[in-house]
């Protein structure tokens, strides 16, 4: 070292950067867990898309810090939480779809007042928000 070097800054250890890293990560993981349940709570499948990546990639990072020392069933279990959920969402945006389908149904037979299309898409819809309540309590 020259004597006209500036000193090395030497940070913390590499234990405790770890570990403080893990603690943010569990930290952000707690609030995007909130975030997640108000989006399903608020019925927004959309909401819980976006939430469930973001809470996927710090599963990963989370996996990725402990390295050797995470458990086995730790990533295998978080990706069938994210297989099972992402699948659910996509029966939820479905008969979303499929109840909008409906009450279009519904109106257009209203206003030719046709009494049978109504009851049938009346039918439908009942079909499709049963099924959407039955998916979002199993979310």
């Amino acid at each position: 070292m020259m004597p006209t070097d500036l000193p090395r800054r030497s940070g913390p250890p590499p234990s405790v950067t770890l570990r403080l890293e893990l603690v943010l990560i569990r930290l952000r993981l707690s609030v995007i867990g909130w975030r997640l349940d108000r989006a399903r709570g608020r019925h927004d499948h959309h909401g819980v898309l976006r939430h469930l990546d973001s809470w996927a990639l710090l599963q990963d990072r989370r996996v990725a810090c402990l390295g050797t020392r995470a458990p086995p069933g730790l990533v295998r279990s978080h990706d069938e939480t994210c297989t099972r959920i992402r699948a659910t969402v996509r029966r939820i945006d479905r008969e979303t779809r499929r109840l909008t389908w409906a009450v279009g149904r519904m109106r257009r037979a209203s206003l030719t007042q046709d009494r049978r299309a109504y009851r049938q898409a009346e039918r439908l819809c009942t079909i499709a928000d049963l099924r959407l309540r039955k998916l979002w309590t199993s979310l």
